[in-house]
């Protein structure tokens, strides 16, 4: 296994990791305006004055993305192989998601910046693999 694939494979589980217990930790505020509340601090990259569904759903999707991440990284692991499949599919959807975001809030441009951000794995990916 090469050092490139062994960081995607780490960074994989650490991403995956973080992002499953921030967002578990918004999810389980409580009511639709504690998460919210909790989420904004977090997801800054989109609009704030959004309504707090935004943020519900915002944290929802990461969480659903941290648990991929880490599925994939410890299936790596496990394993004790690299699957480029995987890390592609991952990393594609995430990109993916983070054009969708930078297209719905165009207006904010903390949010097309983001887009640039989720895709930022992938392509580091692509030139050193």
């Amino acid at each position: 296994m090469s050092w490139t694939e062994s960081i995607v494979r780490a960074f994989f589980v650490a991403f995956g990791i973080s992002e499953v217990i921030s967002n578990t930790h918004h999810l389980l505020q409580g009511d639709v305006n504690k998460i919210a509340n909790s989420a904004r601090k977090q997801h800054g990259e989109i609009p704030i004055e959004l309504a707090d569904k935004h943020f519900v759903y915002k944290a929802s999707i990461m969480l659903i993305f941290g648990v991929a991440f880490l599925v994939a990284g410890l299936m790596m692991y496990m394993n004790k192989s690299f699957s480029h499949g995987s890390a592609i599919t991952v990393m594609s959807s995430f990109g993916f998601y983070g054009v969708v975001q930078g297209i719905i809030y165009r207006k904010s441009w903390k949010s097309i910046l983001a887009a640039g951000v989720y895709n930022l794995p992938l392509i580091i990916y692509l030139i050193y693999s």
